[in-house]
């Protein structure tokens, strides 16, 4: 998929309330960091617990941190969390499952 194409499906994502939901619950453990946002290793943490390979990780990684700040805002979050439960259903990483809400 080109950088272009990743571009436009991010701009379209749509986080379900669940997702933001997770996501809040994994921002509030990083509550003594006093930081709105989920580094690289506690996300590996989070991942690997949730039986991701570190190769996964690196995909949905380079997906979800938008910014590439090495930590993820909400908004990036939510996109970690959709990808990591298309990867957990057996998929492999593509922005176009970000697309497919609640599916």
């Amino acid at each position: 998929m080109s950088l272009s194409s990743v571009t436009s499906t991010l701009m379209n994502f749509i986080a379900s309330k669940d997702e933001i939901h997770l996501a809040n619950k994994f921002l509030e453990l990083n509550k003594w960091t006093c930081s709105d946002t989920l580094s690289i290793d506690m996300a590996i943490g989070i991942l690997k617990q949730n039986g991701l390979s570190y190769k996964q990780i690196r995909e949905i990684w380079n997906v979800a941190d938008r910014k590439g700040t090495g930590n993820l805002a909400r908004d990036e979050l939510t996109i970690l969390i959709r990808l990591m439960g298309w990867v957990q259903a057996g998929k492999s990483v593509d922005t176009a499952f970000l697309l497919d809400r609640g599916r």
